[in-house]
């Protein structure tokens, strides 16, 4: 019964180490995702004396006077421990680098995305994340956050409000022709991504959130894609329930316009 005993302890010994060096090994590599992220976005988001911005997005601080002075390890290891699990290990250090530095930049650039409008949990939070749903992972900040600067600097805008009524505006027009609404059959996927969105010059109501909760985000303003599973209606009207295309889903967007 002893020796039983003896083997049954130095076995929860031996798990208990494989399981704290399994811990040990994955914190140091999260340690060295994030320092190499930091990094990125330091050296492509940061001016200095050597690297000038050219383009509006460089700036001196990323850090916003209401924010934490580790804004930028703090939002990467919080996209880092919130990101969907299929995405861990198969998005590049740029990819996501870019996502910081052009979330932080946005913060900095647009007064209606301040840290003195928007609080640091909201901006974690909902302006972010680089993805919705579970559509394709495009690189879409740089693309929606050039097209909407353009926008912003002809047409003069008052608060966050307005900026988001003329996103949800012109938004549309990145392409020509503009894109539009068009229903997703019955059970089946439509073009999801911001770039196919793009492409297709068309998408289903679920498409069309995703792309404008992007353009919302990439400006700044807090932004997420809600809806309903299934509509409520009658028997008769859906006797397949989600077959029939009167009966399927809704999404649509909300935007946070600040306190």
């Amino acid at each position: 019964m002893r020796y039983l005993t003896f083997i049954l302890f130095w076995s929860l010994v031996l798990q208990t180490v494989a399981r704290t060096s399994i811990f040990d090994a994955r914190r140091q590599s999260d340690e060295n995702l994030i320092g190499k992220i930091v990094r990125h976005v330091e050296d492509n988001f940061i001016q200095s004396c050597e690297k000038v911005s050219v383009d509006d997005l460089r700036l001196p601080s990323l850090c916003g006077s209401w924010d934490p002075e580790d804004c930028i390890t703090l939002a990467v290891e919080f996209l880092l421990l919130h990101m969907p699990a299929r995405d861990r290990g198969k998005l590049s250090v740029a990819y996501l680098g870019d996502n910081v530095g052009l979330a932080l930049v946005a913060r900095q650039v647009f007064p209606w995305a301040s840290s003195e409008k928007i609080p640091w949990k909201v901006f974690l939070n909902d302006v972010l994340p680089y993805s919705v749903l579970s559509e394709p992972r495009d690189n879409w900040r740089h693309v929606l956050f050039r097209y909407l600067r353009k926008i912003f600097r002809l047409h003069k805008v008052a608060d966050s409000m307005e900026a988001a009524i003329l996103i949800n505006e012109k938004a549309w027009e990145i392409v020509s022709p503009k894109i539009k609404f068009v229903a997703a059959p019955p059970n089946e996927l439509n073009h999801y991504s911001p770039f196919e969105v793009m492409q297709s010059h068309n998408a289903s109501c679920t498409g069309l959130s995703i792309f404008l909760t992007f353009a919302l985000r990439s400006v700044g303003l807090p932004a997420r894609v809600v809806g309903v599973p299934h509509w409520v209606k009658s028997k008769s009207l859906c006797p397949h329930k989600d077959k029939d295309p009167r009966c399927g889903n809704h999404n649509w967007v909300e935007s946070y316009v600040g306190r």
